[in-house]
């Protein structure tokens, strides 16, 4: 007889992809991590993504940190029968055993090939509970890896006139800014990549 999990009612998830976006010089690796900011018990995940290997070639890929540090026995596998589509999972081997969000569930280390952009689709993304029930509401949106020439960070300020501080430092996925001034003055804080490219303005 084949015994099917049971099948029980559970909150949306919502996943994301770190960082959205990224870009990479050709023949530099680079990584992408999934990643739940949710507080939610979890004991596996399942993905398959999409990409295209005219521009990245794929490395590697396995468990998150969330995984990884909870001591637990892990079965976690990586495929890639066909080129361009990748399939993984990890499971904690253990009844009763799971992780607990927020964190990073999953990674994948690419090397970037030649300049484009590669769309990442997700075909597939499954979470199971720690009663081994799916998850239905599941949901990461897709994201790019653009291959590109390292760009110069001619023109970024190196010093500001005054205290700034991030915490934590080194961060990942987010980080707190803190800064004074010695005097009131209009504020422009705008955050540049290790390249020099702009990624946002705060104020």
């Amino acid at each position: 007889a084949i015994i099917f999990p049971a099948v029980c009612a559970h909150a949306a998830v919502d996943l994301r992809f770190s960082p959205a976006d990224t870009t990479i010089a050709p023949g530099t690796p680079g990584r992408l991590a999934v990643y739940v900011d949710q507080v939610v018990d979890l004991r596996t995940i399942e993905i398959t993504v999409s990409y295209d290997t005219t521009f990245v070639t794929s490395v590697d890929a396995g468990p998150g940190a969330l995984f990884t540090e909870s001591g637990y026995f892990l079965w976690s596998d990586f495929e890639e029968d066909d080129p361009g589509l990748w399939h993984g999972y990890t499971v904690i081997m253990g009844a009763g055993e799971y992780i607990t969000g927020p964190g990073e569930l999953f990674f994948w280390d690419v090397t970037g090939n030649q300049e484009g952009t590669s769309p990442v689709t997700v075909q597939e993304v499954r979470l199971f509970s720690p009663d081994g029930s799916l998850i239905f509401e599941t949901s990461l949106p897709a994201t790019s890896i653009i291959v590109d020439q390292v760009v110069p960070a001619y023109g970024v300020p190196m010093a500001f006139p005054g205290n700034l501080t991030t915490s934590p430092n080194p961060f990942n996925p987010r980080t707190n800014i803190q800064f004074e001034l010695p005097e009131a003055s209009p504020v422009f804080l705008a955050v540049y990549d290790a390249r020099g490219r702009q990624v946002t303005i705060l104020m």
